[in-house]
């Protein structure tokens, strides 16, 4: 039975909101999984402040159209969009849907938008595979940190010489 135009509105206007305080949106197929599985891929989703929402193709082109977003193909997934939000980390929505892709195949990631530029997916793939925050960051500080690290070796060398030196001359 098809929807009334006041549920749809009502969908639109939630999927706007949603999309407005999003940082990237993922686009996925999930007509193979189970309710179960579905609520599985919820709940795991939530831990990372994403959000999915079921959104019919025609309106996700509405949002797309009200959200100045380029063209986005929709042609490679069937049936009805899973539209996922992503508020916090540009790359947890795409890293949660891969790692959940790896155990349950039905699942199908059919792109994204990212900062308003659309990305393909193999792109999103390639953003699933990204470090996380928190690890760039560590890898950051420990690049900056390696010259003074490496810098205060040098020092405590010559240091550890000179007193090398001095010990054996008081030896002798």
């Amino acid at each position: 039975m098809p929807k009334l135009k006041s549920v749809k509105h009502e969908e639109l206007e939630a999927a706007e909101a949603k999309a407005k305080k999003a940082k990237v949106v993922v686009l996925a197929n999930f007509a193979g999984l189970t309710v179960k599985e579905a609520q599985e891929l919820r709940r795991t989703l939530r831990t990372e402040q994403v959000e999915m929402q079921v959104i019919k193709k025609s309106l996700f082109q509405r949002l797309v159209k009200s959200q100045d977003w380029p063209e986005v193909p929709t042609d490679n997934l069937p049936g009805n969009l899973g539209v996922v939000f992503g508020y916090e980390d540009q790359v947890a929505p795409a890293r949660l849907l891969h790692a959940f892709r790896k155990t349950h195949e039905a699942i199908n990631i059919g792109g994204g938008i990212l900062e308003g530029a659309y990305l393909s997916a193999d792109q999103i793939k390639n953003l699933a595979t990204l470090p996380t925050k928190e690890q760039l960051l560590g890898q950051l500080v420990g690049t900056i940190n390696a010259p003074i690290s490496g810098f205060v070796q040098v020092l405590s060398g010559n240091l550890r010489g000179l007193i090398q030196v001095l010990s054996a001359a008081s030896s002798k």
